[in-house]
């Protein structure tokens, strides 16, 4: 389709496409040489192209990864045919050259498959809380930087997209009078066993008036 064309190939990332395609053709070449099947370390090199097609599919599309493993097929049904390769083999070489096509199809359907599943549990989670009326912000204490998404921006009238901002940037919305509440609310997630805690404050909406905001705070801390 021209939405699987253009991310492959638009703003500039057909140069990332080319770059693995051909990365993963080349290491694919290697591996089928004549010599191939005499040394382990190239023996090892024939499944490499499997990782970098996973990461065209992840990063590019399906495209551009379908195209690749077609190229890499018809190399290795060529290689193989000629005796070259560590497909080559006397009574299991047809089986081998099956596996292998199939191998390079599956793995970037597959990772494909398990993203698309991923987008669409964040698409239901995201119209769960667009229909609900709720949004949610993330604070990363380690960059102190915090991030409002469409709906909270939209509940304070605001219609830019959300983007990452300094913490002192954002918060500097909360109404003075309510700034207590709201630090209190935050300072009380200090304690380890405190994982949520309640604020209801004030915010300046694009408009200049003030919106009440009824917040619940998580927190989300990684252990070591």
């Amino acid at each position: 389709s021209r939405e699987a064309v253009q991310r492959a190939i638009g703003a500039h990332r057909w140069m990332s496409t080319a770059l693995l395609a051909a990365a993963a053709t080349l290491v694919g070449v290697i591996a089928l040489a004549p010599r191939a099947a005499e040394s382990p370390a190239l023996w090892a090199l024939i499944f490499a192209p499997h990782l970098l097609l996973c990461w065209m599919a992840a990063r590019l599309g399906l495209l551009p990864a379908s195209a690749t493993a077609l190229v890499l097929s018809l190399a290795a049904v060529v290689a193989t045919r000629r005796g070259n390769g560590p497909l080559f083999q006397q009574d299991e070489g047809l089986a081998l050259l099956w596996g292998y096509l199939f191998s390079l199809f599956v793995a970037p359907l597959g990772v494909t498959a398990l993203l698309g599943e991923r987008q669409a549990d964040g698409e239901r989670w995201k119209l769960a809380l667009d229909t609900a009326q709720l949004g949610f912000a993330e604070w990363d204490l380690k960059r102190d930087r915090v991030t409002l998404s469409w709906r909270w921006l939209g509940l304070l009238g605001q219609s830019q997209p959300p983007s990452v901002e300094a913490a002192a940037t954002v918060w500097a919305g909360v109404h003075p009078d309510d700034r207590v509440a709201f630090d209190s609310a935050w300072a009380s997630l200090a304690p380890e066993h405190r994982r949520s805690a309640r604020a209801e404050f004030r915010m300046q909406g694009g408009d200049g008036s003030w919106r009440w905001l009824v917040t619940s705070f998580t927190s989300s801390r990684t252990r070591p």
